[in-house]
């Protein structure tokens, strides 16, 4: 069975780098997902979660993704991201309380722009460190 060597690298350095079985990845214009021998293939990411599955593993990795890049070719993919943060390290109660926070500011000032992209990254990274645990617990 074929395999995809993967880096996700942000400007603090890899955090990740090794062979998987497929990956999930939200694209500018849409979530996409790739296995090995897949077309070469180039896009920009946006802000969400990326899943993927660690070589003859029975379970998957979830990490948070802010804005980024994405680079497939023959059997080997690079993410190149803004941030990035594995759900393991992610504390889901810190993100509670930063949602809560967040949802009371929107509800006393009106909805924002950037108040509801502060409310959708937290959220994601909440969603994330939920993926984790259910991976972890099977």
């Amino acid at each position: 069975m074929s395999n995809i060597f993967f880096e996700l690298v942000t400007p603090e350095g890899i955090l990740f780098s090794g062979e998987i079985e497929y990956m999930k990845a939200p694209g500018v214009e849409g979530e996409f997902g790739i296995y090995p021998n897949h077309v070469p293939f180039f896009t920009l990411l946006k802000e969400g979660i990326i899943e993927f599955k660690p070589f003859q593993q029975n379970y998957y990795e979830y990490f948070f993704l802010s804005n980024g890049v994405f680079e497939f070719n023959e059997n080997k993919m690079t993410i190149l991201a803004e941030e990035a943060f594995s759900g393991r390290i992610i504390d889901k109660s810190d993100e509670k309380k930063a949602e809560k926070e967040i949802i009371a500011q929107i509800e006393k000032t009106g909805s924002e722009m950037k108040l509801e992209a502060k409310l959708r990254r937290v959220q994601l990274r909440i969603r994330t460190r939920e993926l984790t645990e259910k991976t972890d617990r099977q």
